[in-house]
């Protein structure tokens, strides 16, 4: 998969629960208000739970915003880009590295 996918309706335990069980690391996260983080690369997957705020990625030209409750997926070596909402954004992170 190459771009971000939503999914509403998954309450936090059960959420981080599942991180754990498939191999991601799991950390609670906070970003200030603030301009884009410009586009980049991680050597790790992503899924992330959207607790506060809001946090829009950018991939191929095509922006999607994620408010509370909603899921993002981001594979490893997807280039993109990431802007924190204007109230910045809480989130559960979850990172699984590819070696």
């Amino acid at each position: 998969m190459s771009t971000p996918t939503k999914a509403q309706g998954i309450d936090t335990a059960g959420f981080r629960a599942g991180q754990l069980r498939d191999g991601y690391a799991v950390a609670e996260r906070a970003l200030p208000a603030g301009p884009a983080i410009h586009e980049h690369t991680h050597d790790f997957h992503a899924k992330a739970m959207i607790l506060e705020g809001s946090f829009t990625l950018t991939v191929g030209g095509k922006a999607t915003t994620f408010g509370p409750g909603e899921v993002f997926t981001m594979p490893a070596g997807i280039e993109h880009a990431e802007r924190p909402g204007p109230e910045g954004v809480r989130y559960i992170a979850g990172r699984k590295l590819t070696r």
